[in-house]
């Protein structure tokens, strides 16, 4: 309803291993995220990860605040977790509330992504720029922050594939965010620490430390084994 589509009276609805439907995507309704079901469709899948953590005491990183409304929901989802976000604009602290923390930092900038080690996490989010050197810069920052089975969900890998809809400027390193995550995926499957790239040190490192690692439609998640 939100984006304007419908589905012609005889059209039928989608079906798939993930089309029932979970409290996260509720929540992710509610809150108007456009993480949710009506727009990128990602909760569904999500929450097929994140449910096993639904009551523990965590941190969750969450990189780009937007509107607020993703930490809202990931406040609801997970009752016992402090949540973290961070974003580059200083008006992103008018969503700081009981349980969600806002930090002001550049995720262009090596030493403030650094930094954000100190949180340690159990779940990052990188919903940021999307610009790929920003992707990679926390990705090989943060992941081997995160402990055995932690999770790090990079999202909207489009900017990486599709030109004709974004600017070149997200497109500002010579591998691009999605080849570097099937480059950690080839590691992770064959076991062996064999990337050859200009990334290999990181590339390598991860493979060789992910558990698993799911691409998705605009996303990617990988656990840390």
């Amino acid at each position: 309803m939100r984006s304007g589509k419908c589905l012609s009276p005889s059209g039928a609805l989608p079906q798939g291993y993930f089309d029932e439907e979970s409290d996260l995507d509720a929540i992710g309704i509610k809150y108007h995220t456009d993480k949710c079901s009506l727009e990128h469709n990602y909760l569904h899948k999500y929450a097929f990860f994140l449910e096993r953590f639904r009551m523990q005491s965590l941190r969750l990183l969450e990189l780009g605040v937007f509107n607020g409304s993703s930490l809202r929901m990931w406040q609801e989802y997970f009752p016992h977790a402090e949540i973290f976000g961070v974003d580059i604009e200083e008006r992103a602290r008018q969503y700081e509330e009981a349980r969600i923390h806002i930090i002001q930092a550049n995720l262009a900038d090596s030493a403030r992504v650094m930094r954000l080690r100190e949180i340690a996490p159990q779940i990052i989010i990188d919903d940021a720029s999307h610009i790929v050197s920003h992707q990679l810069l926390a990705l090989f920052t943060l992941f081997d922050v995160l402990p055995s089975g932690g999770v790090y969900i990079l999202e909207d890998l489009e900017t990486s594939l599709n030109p004709e809809q974004f600017e070149d400027g997200y497109r500002d390193a010579p591998i691009d965010a999605y080849e570097v995550c099937a480059r950690i995926a080839r590691v992770a499957a064959r076991k062996v620490p064999d990337d050859d790239s200009l990334y290999a040190e990181h590339i390598n490192r991860i493979g060789m430390a992910v558990e698993l690692v799911s691409i998705m439609k605009g996303s990617v998640v990988l656990i840390h084994r």
